[in-house]
């Protein structure tokens, strides 16, 4: 069993995962917590492959990558499957398994009017967002990294241009 990767990994999907799901505008009558419909306008990922930035029509969203949560359900299945623990260990590790996987498809998310800017700035991207709830872009850390400092330049400024282009046509 690599305990040290499902360690890794658990840090990384609660780092996401754990705090979040929406971050709503000021007034709560105007938050809207549902922007599943929009239709994704540009996603990039960092350079570990662990984190998604994603652009929708209606909103900004940080989300665990599909390839890393592929990586961490595979740890999971390989960890459920391992038969090492018996009882009541076996009982506290599938609870506590199965409470984190049901984490892994949050996302911090903020509606696309509540982003005032985003630009690329010493190595990252710096988003500024009214009214920001619980947590922040800026204070999501992978790896000892803060996230939006591990995206690539070229994919942040494709990202800042696409967000631009979708702000000044609303």
């Amino acid at each position: 069993m690599k305990r040290t990767a499902l360690v890794n990994s658990l840090i990384v999907a609660v780092a996401v995962a754990g705090f979040s799901t929406a971050a709503c505008s000021k007034k709560k009558e105007e938050a809207k917590t549902d922007w599943s419909d929009a239709e994704t306008v540009m996603v990039i990922t960092n350079r570990t492959g662990e984190i998604d930035l994603v652009l929708s029509e209606e909103s900004l969203a940080m989300k665990l990558s599909d390839q890393k949560l592929e990586e961490i359900e595979s740890e999971f299945e390989d960890e459920r499957e391992s038969g090492d623990e018996t009882g009541l260990a076996a009982d506290f590790k599938t609870f506590v398994l199965d409470s984190v996987e049901k984490m892994l498809n949050q996302q911090l998310i903020y509606p696309l009017d509540a982003i005032n800017a985003m630009n690329w700035q010493d190595g990252e991207i710096v988003i500024d967002v009214e009214g920001e709830g619980f947590i922040s872009f800026s204070e999501v850390s992978v790896d000892g990294d803060m996230a939006l400092e591990t995206f690539r330049e070229e994919d942040a400024l494709a990202f800042i241009a696409a967000f631009e282009k979708l702000k000044n046509a609303r």
